[in-house]
């Protein structure tokens, strides 16, 4: 007898609640938050970013192509390989004179960018990225001051993170 007196107040009291709870909801009036201006959000202290190997990974290489991949939260990946074809018509061109050139540009702020002097026109290079700036890269020749480009990447748009967590 006891339980079942208990259930029924138990009852009672949620059922009261629930009344109370919703004749006190206003439902003709409107919120003023506008979903604008709400911004993305995630938890990073709950899982750790990967730290970037020494060595990097094994990135599948396909001729004429300049691509821009995430390394992790921080750090950005080009990596690009100009075909024997391609070669072959910049030479003839008369834009294989002077330097190779990887250039990266930052384009969120206006427009900056960074000159990396490579090698081969096969390999890639690790950078590092600031949060919510786009980015695209191109990889050309540089005579004096002029700068000729042969590959243009993808854009890439880095995430934000926390400027103390580790990246």
């Amino acid at each position: 007898m006891v339980p079942l007196v208990f259930i029924l107040i138990v009852s009672l009291i949620l059922i009261l609640l629930v009344y109370w709870v919703l004749s006190t909801m206003r439902l003709d009036e409107t919120k003023d938050e506008d979903a604008g201006t709400f911004f993305f959000e995630s938890a990073p202290e709950l899982f750790t970013y990967g730290y970037m190997p020494a060595v990097l990974p094994y990135i599948p290489f396909e001729p004429d192509r300049l691509k821009l991949i995430r390394g992790n939260a921080n750090h950005l990946i080009a990596y690009w390989m100009v075909g024997a074809g391609q070669q072959a018509e910049f030479t003839k061109n008369g834009s294989m004179d002077g330097k190779l050139v990887l250039r990266i540009y930052q384009t969120s702020f206006g427009i900056i960018f960074d000159d990396v002097w490579v090698d081969t026109l096969k390999g890639s290079h690790y950078f590092e990225s600031k949060p919510e700036t786009a980015y695209y890269a191109v990889l050309g020749v540089k005579k004096d001051d002029t700068f000729f480009p042969w590959l243009y990447s993808n854009t890439l748009l880095t995430s934000t993170y926390l400027p103390g967590s580790k990246n």
